[in-house]
Formats: structure tokens, C-alpha cells, sequence
């Protein structure tokens, strides 16, 4: 199958370059075929995230947002950033934060709902989206990448072919991005093909947890944004963590580690520990998952002569290609 663009991953990042490649065609008065892949049954179907979201890039993307039906209904009213101690906890005046750190103007929301939109509005616009359909490698040409290779279906434990099986499909583009976000198996397969980390400082990684909670009425707070640093980590491991309330009593809290050793070990057991002093049970916990942020900073970015890093910065869909 052959298109103009392949874009593996249909997270933020992978969608909204979509959308724009559409836009700038309709622009340019050509037509453009864009294929995406996205290894979850449907769209957003690995996105437990919930974010605080400046809209700044979604104007530049999309306009009018607000009257698309865009699932972005919940501005950020209440903004807590506290340090926590084992006794109890320090509340900072966020007046004096660095525009980065403030988020005055943001809404509250729920990722996977937020790609669901942005995949309804790149399918009206013409793009092809495929879920449920990993991409497993690249097609490599005299050193160029022109697509790449779905799994295999139909495969036993031990590798044979089950009834059923079907091979994967090559996609072949003349143009690949690759959006599959943090550890993904591709940019991995990129890195060591083209060395791309030489000369850079070594990437690492931390290891959060997310759990997603329907939380009693009279313990919903609308609005609220809190970070908290501190406590449960000692002086040799960074983190945090944030919580988020939005719409009809739901609240989102994550926790973030960044350690030397026994990485998974610490994170579930401080993530337990804060739990277990700050949360209260507020409610009933409807899921759980694992993230993995990577560490780094900008001296471990991987560069790419002639290609190009798509990514969501703050969770605001693009902001490279706009």
C-alpha cells in the first residue's frame, strides 16, 4: 500500500501532524494520502493520561475548536504547587512561577477523549487511520526509510502460524514520520541504524504511575490543579506527582519517579505510600496504569539529519508543523 505519508502512532503528536499536512495541501491545492497506525483497538485506547492543556497550539491548529465539540470543557480554577514533608506539606505562592510553571488559561482534560476528537476530525479531512495495526519494522532503501511493516497476525507462543494468520502488510511512504512517543521499538531500530545518539548525553527514563479515580461529590473539586514534590522521595531520587479534577467528579492523579536503582520497586512503593497519607480513598478507583517520561533534557535528544521529531510538548497538539 503506497501513500505520501506514514505516520506510525496516533497519539497527539502523530494526529495533528496529520491534520496540518491535510490543511496545507487543501492550502496548496493538491492532494496529499496520509496513513496512520496505531497499535490500540481504537484511538486513545493506550492513553490514560490526563492533562493540563494550553490551547495555544490547538488555535493555530484547529480554530474553532470550541464549537467542533472538542472534549476541552474544564479551565483550570484552582492552581497548588506544595512541597511535602512526613509531617505535612508547604503550599508555594505560584504568583512568582515562571510562565512555564503557571497554568493560568489551561484546561483540565482527558487525553485519550482529546485523540478520539483529533482522529474523528483527521479522518473528515481524509486520513486514513488504521488501529489495531502495530507497526513492527522499517522498510530500509539505499539508507533511506520508505515505511514500514505491520506484525504478523495469527501467531502461536512459540511462533508458528495459528489459523488465521495473516503476514503484515508493508506501508510503504515517501515520507515516514515516526510519533510512537517514549521507548517506541521503531525509534529504538532508528537510533542504532543511523547512531543517532552519538555525541549525545545518555537518554534515561523514569517510571510513573496513573490511576484514575470516580471520587465522591462532596470530595470533587472542579477546577483543581496540584503539584507536590518532596516527600516520599529522598535526596538521591527526583519526582512529583499532580492531580487533576474535572468533569463530572472524576479525578486523575499521577506519580512520577526518577531513580538510580530498583526504579520500580521505589515508584510503586512511594506511590503507595503517598496514596495511602494524602488520597484517603477518595473514592473508587477505576484504573491503573504505567508511563514511562523520559529524563534526559534536551543534551540526550536524538538528532535526525533530513527526517523529523514529532512530539507534544505541555500535551498541546502540534506545535513544529504548525
Amino acid at each position: 500500500m503506497d501513500y505520501d505519508v506514514v505516520i506510525v502512532g496516533g497519539g497527539p503528536a502523530g494526529l495533528s501532524a496529520a491534520i496540518r499536512l491535510k490543511q496545507l495541501a487543501a492550502e496548496a491545492g493538491t492532494e496529499v494520502s496520509i496513513a496512520v497506525l496505531e497499535k490500540g483497538a481504537e484511538i486513545g485506547a493506550h492513553i490514560l493520561s490526563g492533562a493540563v492543556v494550553d490551547p495555544k497550539a490547538l488555535n493555530e491548529l484547529l480554530p474553532d475548536w470550541k464549537n467542533m465539540g472538542a472534549p476541552i470543557n474544564d479551565p483550570v480554577k484552582t492552581d497548588i504547587f506544595e512541597v511535602l514533608g512526613h509531617h505535612g506539606s508547604i503550599s508555594l505562592p505560584t504568583l512568582f512561577f515562571p510562565p512555564l510553571m503557571s497554568n493560568h488559561g489551561c484546561h483540565i482534560v482527558s487525553l485519550g477523549n482529546v485523540c478520539r476528537w483529533l482522529g474523528e476530525q483527521a479522518e473528515a479531512l481524509g486520513v486514513e487511520i488504521y488501529p489495531g495495526f502495530p507497526a513492527a519494522a522499517l522498510v530500509e532503501e539505499d539508507g533511506a526509510i520508505n515505511g514500514v511493516v505491520t506484525g504478523d497476525f495469527g501467531l502461536a507462543r512459540d511462533g508458528s502460524h495459528k489459523d488465521g494468520y495473516q503476514p503484515g502488510m508493508e506501508l510503504r511512504g515517501k515520507y515516514t514520520l515516526i510519533g510512537e512517543g517514549v521507548r517506541g521499538s521503531l525509534a529504538k531500530q532508528l537510533i542504532e541504524r543511523f547512531d543517532l545518539s552519538a555525541g549525545k548525553e545518555p537518554q534515561k527514563f523514569g517510571i510513573g504511575l496513573k490511576e484514575l479515580w470516580r471520587v465522591k461529590p462532596e470530595n470533587h473539586k472542579p477546577g483543581m490543579v496540584k503539584h507536590t514534590m518532596g516527600w516520599p522521595l529522598d535526596g538521591k531520587n527526583g519526582g512529583g506527582s499532580f492531580m487533576y479534577h474535572y468533569g463530572e467528579n472524576w479525578f486523575r492523579s499521577v506519580s512520577s519517579f526518577t531513580s538510580t536503582t530498583r526504579i520500580l520497586s521505589l515508584a510503586l512503593r512511594g506511590f503507595q505510600r503517598l496514596r495511602a497519607s494524602r488520597f484517603r480513598r477518595p473514592g473508587r478507583r477505576r484504573r491503573l496504569s504505567l508511563r514511562r517520561p523520559s529524563r534526559g533534557g534536551i543534551n540526550a535528544a536524538n538528532s535526525l539529519p533530513g527526517g523529523l521529531t514529532v512530539s507534544a510538548v505541555r500535551m498541546a497538539p502540534l506545535g513544529a508543523l504548525a
